[in-house]
């Protein structure tokens, strides 16, 4: 009898595909993906972008996070002279930490977040800011995919 009720169960489920696909899988890392995905870009919908510190910088889903921290350097490429070749600068950027700089040599490489903008001269360095950052591409290193989308002193 038991095996006659599964042999019914399976029957009815064969003419339901969606079913079936579901419960491969295949199926259930789609419908994963599909929920993951709807988290990540929930803040997108409610417009609440989430406050995070430098440890929770990797832990977020959000690709864009607000983080409060002071400037620890700021690097805007040289200009070239008019005529000549010059070689290829980074982007303008800024790098921020979480605790006041006092000897930058001392602050670990995974402590620091390099924020691409094209005028961070217009901040002041050893200063806090509220910045307001969007990862370009949250899979990769976070060092180095970081834009500004704006900020305020404290």
């Amino acid at each position: 009898m038991h095996m006659k009720r599964e042999r019914n169960i399976a029957k009815h489920l064969s003419f339901c595909p969606p079913i079936n696909f579901l419960a491969s899988k295949t199926g259930f890392a789609l419908l994963l993906a599909v929920l993951l995905t709807g988290v990540a870009h929930s803040q997108k919908l409610t417009g609440k972008i989430p406050t995070v510190t430098f440890s929770g910088l990797k832990k977020s889903l959000a690709d864009t996070v607000l983080v409060r921290a002071y400037v620890m350097d700021i690097y805007v490429c040289p200009p070239c002279p008019e005529g000549m070749q010059c070689k290829p600068c980074m982007e303008n950027n800024f790098t921020i930490v979480e605790e006041k700089p006092v000897d930058v040599f001392k602050i670990p490489l995974e402590k620091r977040l390099r924020i691409f903008m094209p005028h961070p001269d217009s901040l002041k360095m050893n200063r806090r800011y509220w910045f307001t950052i969007r990862f370009r591409n949250k899979k990769t290193n976070p060092v180095d995919n970081a834009e500004l989308v704006s900020y305020k002193e404290r």
